[in-house]
């Protein structure tokens, strides 16, 4: 999305430009025509970008809402998982539940559904045991629907991601052509007419000649990782967090409810790091993407303030 957003800016500016001197263009059918297509172009562009931002940050707070209500149950279960493998004398499957539990918040969606799978699986081979620890039909019937909504929520945001991503699509598409279309006829229709409209030229071309900031690498749109900062005695949204994708260098702040997103990832393995000034820095966490992938990692931080008192 940042990639999108710096691509549009001069564009945008440029169209305030045009928008702002109408004068220059008057009484020059050619050139009107050219203006009119560049303002209504790059009104969808700015439209499409507007489309980008917005549903992304309300399907980002509902995506970590869901899984952190799946979380809490899976964790509980996963633990009466171990307590029915030791019943049961099988040391592997205690194992495996041993340790499921403990990354159970750092592994993708995909991973959490498939460990919900083998606890059910689980259950459904030692049902008779269930009551005794403390799972009674009500509370396994809560973890299938819950099941069943998060897989359905799961659908619903990879179809969110794919509108996404041809929305990304869309929108390159047409900031190529109006690129072209400043290279090819507003750039030469400016230079022609520099002497007349000086102060028109003046801006059009000091938007021109700025050259854009130096970013990390454009990231491939493919998975994502995304979360909420947060004070672990208050529970205060932390605004202002720097996360950073370590293997990369590159780097974001939270906003002001505390959340971050990195969402133009390709498949692959990754570091996140999260400091605020003020708190204690966390473990590095590390996270391995498969293709349309999305892990929600949330980080609690300790005030330095509150280790000292």
């Amino acid at each position: 999305m940042k990639n999108e957003l710096e691509r549009s800016r001069k564009i945008l500016a440029l169209r305030q430009v045009l928008e702002d001197h109408p004068e220059v263009f008057e009484g020059k059918a050619e050139a009107l025509v050219v203006r009119e297509n560049f303002l209504t172009e790059s009104a969808l562009l700015l439209t499409r970008i507007n489309q980008l931002v917005v549903p992304f940050r309300s399907n980002l707070v509902e995506r970590i809402a869901s899984r952190q209500q799946f979380d809490q149950l899976l964790f509980k279960m996963v633990n009466i998982g171990v307590l029915l493998a030791r019943r049961n004398g099988d040391l592997s499957l205690q194992h495996t539940f041993g340790e499921l539990s403990k990354n159970i918040t750092r592994v993708s969606a995909h991973k959490a559904l498939a460990v919900a799978e083998v606890v059910m699986n689980s259950f459904a081979v030692h049902e008779e045991l269930l009551p005794a620890l403390g799972v009674d039909p009500e509370a396994r019937a809560q973890f299938e629907q819950l099941i069943a909504d998060y897989q359905q929520s799961s659908r619903e945001a990879v179809q969110r991601s794919n509108l996404r991503r041809n929305l990304k699509v869309m929108i390159k598409l047409q900031i190529k052509s109006l690129n072209e279309l400043i290279r090819m006829d507003l750039d030469r229709f400016v230079r022609y007419h520099a002497s007349e409209y000086p102060l028109f030229a003046q801006r059009y071309q000091a938007i021109r000649r700025a050259r854009p900031k130096s970013s990390a690498p454009e990231l491939p749109i493919d998975s994502d990782i995304s979360g909420v900062v947060t004070n672990n005695l208050t529970g205060e949204a932390l605004a202002g967090a720097v996360i950073t994708l370590m293997e990369h260098a590159y780097s974001i702040e939270t906003d002001a409810e505390g959340r971050y997103s990195l969402d133009e990832l390709s498949p692959g393995s990754y570091t996140v790091s999260c400091h605020k000034p003020g708190y204690f820095v966390p473990e590095p966490v590390s996270f391995i993407l498969s293709a349309n992938d999305s892990v929600i990692h949330n980080f609690e931080l300790i005030s330095a303030e509150s280790a000292v008192a």
